[in-house]
This record gives structure tokens, C-alpha cells and sequence, in this order.
């Protein structure tokens, strides 16, 4: 089976779980976890063909047990498709698949954590496989589940210390017609504190979609942003609050400035590692690239450049601001700060930008 042919649709994962009624739904897609048990190896194209054989069916028809499927490793993808490690014999993952009347299909599906596949292998998915294991057993297990047990399950599962199985919960409840899924909303949407960050995530996803710019402007919203970029906060879940403020700002449902001060008090804010700091001065930057006025983030960065006591820091800022555009009296301030800047990445970096403006000036 070529590349071609293994590549399904986009599907959404939420609608069709909220949709779930039964241990076998009809479902456009399915959930397996698949062994592989021949493997072709093309030298010439250094294209691994992988025959993958399922064993396990957590979502969608049972009927696919036994089944076969391939899939494919390539030393070079354009298409984000292939497998990023080479398949061994026997090796076991998860995948998610669209059967169709010729073959069973490899599939991406909104809205799930992985694309494709989730391999158990260093290099491609092996720190992520127990979470994804757990979450897809817990899928299992709710799609199952008696529609009388469900609330209660539900509220457990969004609580849940796996942060795949919170996050799937409630963008699941966020798509479902089932009265105890508006109710749980209405209570997190009150005290989303209690619930873990990356459904808290969730949840603003799911109440930006459902009230728009009545969730926008709330002042629950305003407390629930602000407590996510003041309190200390790991790598994983500040990655996580960082690109939820970007994505939020893309849609529209923050606006520029409000994503820019929110980033600003993240980048600031010592209770955060260096390097999740410096990604949240780069947002910025990201933010103001989609805003007419750059004005703010300009003074905002150049302020850092010439007066935060981190170099690492100071020298991000400098990369931020040469991505914005330098008008007249922008380009002067940065030609006056050379004259004084110590550093040599930073004065590189501004100096780039300046003769690149003057460059510009004189065709």
C-alpha cells in the first residue's frame, strides 16, 4: 500500500465520542492498538513498509480484531505523514484508523494527541506512550459505560492526574447534547481551579466555542488567565498556558493586547523556568506580528533589552524586536542603544536589523 492510500481524513474525535452510546459504536474511525508483523525495507528509497496486525480495539468496530493494516517509515517526509523511527517486528503501539471498503486506513483525528500513531519507541512517542495508553483504555471504558454511571465517571475523569484523560473529558462533555455535561461545565466554569491546567485549558477551549464573547470578556475568564502566568508553574503545563494565549489570540477570542499582557507577566515571572520565559517573550512578538499596532510590544521588548538582568533574556528580546517593523523613530532609539550595548549577540542582532531596514530604504 503506497503513502497514498494510508493517509485517511480529518476527523473529529470529540463529536463522535460525545456521540458514543454503546460498546460498539458506529464510529467513522477507530482506536486500536495494533502489532507489527512483517516489516519490507526498501534500501533504494529508504522507505520502510510495516504490516500491522490489530489486537486490541479500544474505540469504534470490534469487527477490525484481527484485521490487518500497514504503515510506512521514511528517512525523509515532506508530508508529515511517516513514522519518524523505523519499525522492528513485533513492536506494539496505538493507531488510529478509518476503515474503508478497500483497506483499513491510517487516519489523523481532531482533536487526539497524537497523529496517526503512538509508538512505544524512543525518538517518536516513548515518553507519551503510558499517558496515551491510559487515555485510550479510558475511552474504552466510558464509551462502555451505562449512560446512568456516566456523570459520575465524567467528574472523576476531568480531575484525572493524567492530563490527556482531563483534557479528552472535557472537550468530550463540550460536545455533548447530554444535560449533565452543561451542568459539570457551569460548575468548572465557576471554579476552574479545581480542575487540573491542561483541562483548564480545555475548558476555555470549549466555553470560547460554545459562549464566544460572553466567555471572552468575563472577569472568571480574566482570573483564570491571570492565575495561570503568576503561579509557579513546570515546563510541561507553562508550554501548555503559553500556547493556549497564542492560539487564543489567533482565533480572536483574546484580544492582542490581552495576550500580550498576559505573556508579559509570564515572561516575567520568577516562579518559571528560563527557557519558558524566554518562549513567552517570543509570543509576544507572535502576538504583535498579527496586531496593526506594535507600538506596546515594542516599548515592552526594548525596555527588556536595555534593562533586564538576564542576558539570555535580554538577548531573546533583541530577537523579538528585530522581527518588528522599524519605523523612523524605532530605528533611532535602536541606533542610539548600540552605542552602548556590551553584548555582542544582541548588538549583532539589532545591527541586522537596522541595515536591513536601511537596505530596504534605498531601492
Amino acid at each position: 500500500m503506497g503513502a497514498s492510500r494510508q493517509v485517511g481524513v480529518v476527523i473529529c474525535l470529540f463529536c463522535s465520542l460525545a456521540a458514543a452510546r454503546g460498546a460498539n459504536p458506529a464510529a467513522k474511525y477507530a482506536v486500536v492498538r495494533a502489532r507489527v508483523v512483517e516489516v519490507n525495507k526498501n534500501q533504494e528509497s529508504s522507505i520502510t513498509n510495516a504490516t500491522l496486525e490489530v489486537i486490541h480495539v479500544y474505540y469504534g468496530d470490534e469487527k477490525l480484531l484481527k484485521s490487518k493494516f500497514s504503515d510506512f517509515y521514511a528517512k525523509v517526509d515532506f508530508h508529515g505523514i511517516a513514522a519518524r523511527e523505523d519499525f522492528t517486528l513485533h513492536e506494539e503501539g496505538i493507531w488510529s484508523l478509518r476503515p474503508d471498503k478497500d483497506a483499513t486506513i491510517i487516519t489523523r483525528v481532531y482533536g487526539f494527541p497524537f497523529e496517526f500513531r503512538c509508538r512505544n519507541v524512543k525518538g517518536e512517542d516513548g515518553d507519551r506512550y503510558v499517558h496515551i495508553l491510559e487515555l485510550v483504555e479510558t475511552i474504552e471504558k466510558y464509551t462502555k459505560s451505562k449512560s446512568g454511571d456516566r456523570p459520575a465517571l465524567a467528574e472523576k475523569l476531568a480531575g484525572h492526574t493524567n492530563p490527556e484523560i482531563g483534557y479528552w473529558m472535557i472537550r468530550t462533555l463540550g460536545d455533548s447534547d447530554m444535560s449533565f455535561a452543561g451542568d459539570m461545565l457551569k460548575k468548572w466554569r465557576k471554579k476552574p481551579e479545581t480542575l487540573p491546567i491542561k483541562a483548564q485549558v480545555a475548558l476555555d477551549e470549549v466555553l470560547c466555542s460554545k459562549e464566544a464573547e460572553s466567555w471572552y470578556f468575563d472577569e472568571e475568564r480574566a482570573s483564570l488567565l491571570k492565575r495561570w502566568v503568576t503561579g509557579d508553574m513546570d515546563s510541561t503545563r507553562a508550554r501548555l498556558v503559553l500556547d493556549r494565549l497564542n492560539v487564543a489570540s489567533q482565533n480572536r477570542q483574546l484580544r492582542g493586547n490581552k495576550a500580550a499582557e498576559f505573556l508579559q507577566t509570564a515572561a516575567l515571572n520568577k516562579g518559571w523556568k528560563s527557557e519558558d520565559r524566554q518562549m513567552a517573550v517570543r509570543f509576544i512578538g507572535a502576538v504583535a506580528g498579527r496586531e496593526v499596532d506594535h507600538h506596546d510590544a515594542f516599548a515592552w521588548l526594548f525596555d527588556q533589552i536595555r534593562s533586564h538582568p538576564d542576558s539570555e533574556m535580554r538577548r531573546t528580546a533583541a530577537v523579538t524586536l528585530a522581527q518588528l517593523p522599524l519605523h523612523p523613530k524605532r530605528l533611532k532609539a535602536v541606533e542610539d542603544h548600540l552605542a552602548s550595548e556590551k553584548d555582542a549577540e544582541i548588538v549583532k542582532t539589532l545591527r541586522a536589523a537596522v541595515q536591513k531596514v536601511k537596505a530596504a530604504d534605498k531601492k
